[in-house]
């Protein structure tokens, strides 16, 4: 009795013991998870923190892209004519200097703000700046009369240059600002069209400065540049204009874009170029820099809107992110108490009993005799009944599970030719359990044997089933291992080839046809037969709907093969070479 005892005893204790284990290992299974969902929200948090603050460096770098390009302005002015430093103009080029100055310096401390590494870009842009300013310098301490047209060139060409040496840090960093959000990567995008935009207008402008001042007709490559130039504005216009328009903001600054720019600001160029055309300009270069700047105005303006806005929709997910963050905190701590009070609770009064009870019913699954323990004497039968109905459940399922096969194999298999039948033939397209590893697209290779009615009606129906016997042997014989034969309907075979080319598709059909006509049946002791087959293939995908397509086209090529003599391949819809 008091071995029987502590053998309970120990029993009971490792029950105990497994629980507790058990409870602990879900306990910290609950904790990965919080810690998971915690982690990926506050990666998301911080992803969109990242993208505030690299989306506010990507304005700074299009500020001070845009400020070098905006130097042109007065620079051209400049280039036109004789001014003293003192002079208004000189002023405004010192200024859009410092503003262009203070542009780039505050781009760099942004981008060594957040550790970028694009030093050698800016470093570029820089240098080119310097080159340009110095070429830029160097033609105006020389007296108006002086310059030359090529000269002029050489100066603006050298502002062009600081513009392109930037680029590649614009085309980075809108890179950058979109780091794992791909659904801003258009709005970043945008913003940069818009500055070419802005920037290839300007350029129309100081591609025309050195023929005003040296009054001098436009050479053919220049005029070609301007409508080049002409026709990348449209583009990118057009390219940018849908994604404005789905914001009501920015109504009135498209229509401003396209009455301001493109109606005033483009007749300008076209009427300055159709002067240009033998040199008569009747505009200086001032009153040009005066009359079209104005116009590249709502340029600036749709882009700063623009950039505003994105600023704001980043700014909206950075609040939300925050928020996220903060209720899946609260949820997550107000869930894991819950689920330790629970479990405390659960162990006490559910599992602690059921437990005590697992080694009774695992016996019992097992079929071997139990005794209730001393635990269980006193609680009514109910125990008991529990333990009989589980032998019987038991029972009952292996039974059931016996007869499901037995079911399954005979409702999916052809009783005369042991091949698939129609049913698990028309499953293949339906995503059925049993051929969840065919992949997507597949080969598929109908026949019909040729003549078999008179097969039937000469020789009996007994005759006829040899012979079909016979072709599903020959079939099976020649496929390859892990290909899927049916017989779905008299004498109407099926073959469903896998990781095949439609070459290979097509000789496999021919391989099946060759060895069917070569076959010589026995149907009876005396009678001898040789049949032939037609054959109609098809090759692509199965699902979604393809499977139908498939066979119908599969079976269209088996009567075409009937029509075209029989015991012949044909497939309509693919070229045999």
């Amino acid at each position: 009795m008091e071995f029987i005892v502590a053998r309970g005893f120990c029993s009971r204790y490792s029950l105990q013991g497994k629980l507790t284990a058990g409870c602990l290992v879900l306990l910290a299974l609950a904790f990965l998870m919080a810690f998971l969902l915690i982690t990926f929200i506050g990666n998301e948090y911080r992803l969109a923190k990242r993208n505030y603050e690299n989306l506010q460096l990507y304005q700074d770098v299009l500020l001070a892209a845009n400020a070098i390009s905006a130097e042109r302005g007065p620079t051209n002015t400049m280039l036109g004519g004789d001014y003293s430093p003192t002079s208004e103009t000189a002023q405004r080029l010192l200024a859009s200097r410092l503003s262009t100055d203070k542009a780039i310096t505050e781009m760099a401390e942004a981008l060594v703000a957040i550790d970028f590494g694009s030093k050698v870009e800016v470093i570029t842009t820089n240098r080119e700046l310097a080159k340009a300013r110095i070429l830029v310098d160097r033609e105006l301490s020389s007296p108006f009369s002086s310059r030359t047209l090529l000269s002029i060139q050489d100066a603006i060409s050298g502002m062009f240059s600081a513009v392109d040496a930037i680029r590649p840090l614009i085309n980075v960093v809108a890179l950058y600002s979109i780091e794992g959000k791909s659904d801003i990567a258009d709005e970043a995008l945008i913003g940069q069209k818009l500055f070419e935009i802005r920037d290839y207008a300007g350029r129309l402008g100081s591609i025309l400065t050195p023929y005003i001042a040296t009054h001098k007709a436009i050479a053919p490559a220049d005029q070609a540049k301007l409508q080049q130039l002409l026709g990348r504005i449209l583009q990118l216009w057009e390219l940018t204009k849908p994604y404005l328009a789905r914001y009501a903001t920015l109504s009135g600054k498209i229509a401003d874009v396209e009455n301001v720019f493109f109606l005033k600001g483009v007749a300008l160029i076209s009427s300055l170029e159709r002067e240009g055309e033998v040199g008569g300009f009747t505009y200086t270069t001032r009153s040009m820099t005066d009359a079209i700047v104005p116009t590249f105005a709502p340029l600036e303006e749709i882009r700063t809107s623009y950039l505003k806005i994105m600023t704001e929709k980043s700014n909206e997910r950075l609040a939300d992110a925050s928020r996220w963050l903060t209720f899946i905190t609260l949820i997550v701590a107000s869930g894991m108490l819950i689920y330790v009070v629970l479990l405390l609770w659960a162990h006490r009064v559910i599992f602690k009993p059921l437990l005590q009870a697992r080694y009774n019913i695992v016996a019992l699954a097992d079929d071997r005799t139990i005794e209730l323990p001393q635990a269980f004497r006193n609680s009514g039968t109910e125990l008991d009944e529990v333990f009989k109905a589980l032998g019987v459940l038991k029972t009952r399922l292996a039974e059931r599970r016996e007869i499901t096969a037995s079911l399954r194999t005979h409702a999916l298999t052809d009783g005369l030719t042991g091949l698939l039948n129609r049913r698990a033939f028309d499953q293949i397209g339906d995503g059925k359990i049993y051929f969840t590893d065919l992949p997507d697209v597949i080969g598929l290779i109908l026949l019909d044997i040729d003549h078999f009615k008179s097969v039937n009606d000469n020789y009996g129906h007994a005759a006829g089933d040899t012979v079909l016997r016979a072709v599903a042997k020959a079939l099976t014989t020649h496929v390859r291992r892990g290909d899927l034969v049916a017989r779905h309907g008299g004498e109407e075979f099926s073959v469903v080839l896998s990781g095949v080319e439609f070459s290979q598709l097509y000789s496999m059909a021919e391989k099946l046809r060759v060895a069917i006509s070569k076959m010589t049946i026995e149907v009876s002791p005396s009678i001898f037969l040789n049949v032939t087959a037609s054959f109609g293939i098809a090759f692509g995908p199965r699902e979604n709907g393809g499977w139908t397509e498939l066979f119908a086209e599969a079976d269209a090529s088996l009567y075409e093969a009937k029509r075209a003599g029989r015991n012949c391949v044909r497939c309509l819809m693919q070229k045999i070479s």
